[in-house]
């Protein structure tokens, strides 16, 4: 967990402010501009959302929601 949020904050500046058992949020504070930032970020997001065995990503919705607020704001989530 520690290398995808260490990756996380170099690229986007986003950094945890809420942790607790079963899931974490993250401020970005550069959020991806890109379509393929986009891209990398969903793919990532799946892909660590499967390895803590969390409930599947809706990844159209999630792409929508970067692309279209600029997502400051990330939450993740998993079955604890």
């Amino acid at each position: 967990m520690t290398a995808v949020l260490r990756g996380l904050e170099d690229r986007f500046g986003a950094v945890p402010v809420t942790l607790r058992p079963g899931a974490f949020e993250l401020a970005a504070q550069r959020p991806p501009t890109s379509q393929d930032q986009i891209r990398l970020l969903v793919a990532e997001a799946s892909a660590f959302a499967r390895r803590l065995d969390a409930e599947a990503y809706d990844e159209e919705a999630f792409d929508i929601y970067v692309r279209g607020f600029g997502a400051p704001w990330w939450h993740f989530w998993w079955n604890s």
